[in-house]
Formats: structure tokens, C-alpha cells, sequence
């Protein structure tokens, strides 16, 4: 399992949600990516922040927020 944030700067009173951990499980060929509850500023920041294929996942997890 890896684990990783969105950054400090995505941090606010009325942004909490964006320190939400973004974790990704591997089970052998399964992958599950959870995002907490981060809003789509956090998301985006995630994309830029790490390499997308490390973020490809068999389940995405989805924030409850964006939809």
C-alpha cells in the first residue's frame, strides 16, 4: 500500500477535505485506489504530483464530493 497528499497548499478551514490521504492497495494484478475525500482542486494537484501511470487502478475509489 502506498499513501500519499495532495500538499500543504491544498489545505484550508474550508478545504479540509483536501488533506484527505490518497492511498493506493496492489495485490497482485488488483489495484484499488482510494481518495478520500478530496475535492477536485486535490485531484488535480494528485495528477500533476505523481506519475499518472502509478495511479492507474482495477477500482477507483471516489471521493464523495464529486459527484
Amino acid at each position: 500500500m502506498f499513501c500519499g497528499q495532495a500538499g500543504s497548499n491544498m489545505i484550508s478551514e474550508n478545504a479540509i477535505n483536501n488533506n484527505s490521504l490518497v492511498c493506493k492497495l496492489r495485490f497482485k494484478k488488483f489495484s484499488m485506489l482510494f481518495t478520500g475525500d478530496i475535492e477536485e482542486i486535490a485531484e488535480k494537484a494528485i495528477l500533476t504530483k505523481y506519475n499518472q501511470k502509478s495511479l492507474k487502478a482495477t477500482v477507483l475509489k471516489v471521493a464523495h464530493h464529486r459527484f
